[in-house]
């Protein structure tokens, strides 16, 4: 039971290894960050970049991402009141989100 366990950290081990070697930029997607700023009936929301699934990478690297986007929408009253702004209606970014893993 040891040697599978000890066997199968080796692989994932070697497995982030490839990972952080690798240089070529993988497909990320987009995330809200922060909260929306409203002006007037209008709104905007911050957009970062970053990889589908939590990932574990070494201390020596990080990862670099395609730069965060603002994106303009338009105030939701939601469930409040008609002159309010509750949620701020945006589309994702449209241009395309890469991310990869390079030595600090």
């Amino acid at each position: 039971m040891k040697l599978r366990y000890a066997f199968g950290v080796a692989i994932v081990s070697a497995f982030v290894s490839l990972l952080a070697a690798a240089s070529d930029r993988q497909q990320g997607v987009w995330s809200k960050r922060g909260n929306f700023v409203q002006v007037n009936a209008a709104c905007f929301q911050y957009y970062t970049c970053g990889p589908r699934e939590a990932i574990i990478y070494a201390a020596d690297t990080q990862i670099v991402s395609t730069p965060r986007k603002k994106v303009w929408g338009v105030c939701s009253a939601g469930g409040g009141d008609v002159s309010s702004c509750n949620h701020c209606l945006t589309s994702t970014p449209t241009e395309k989100c890469e991310w990869v893993l390079r030595r600090r």
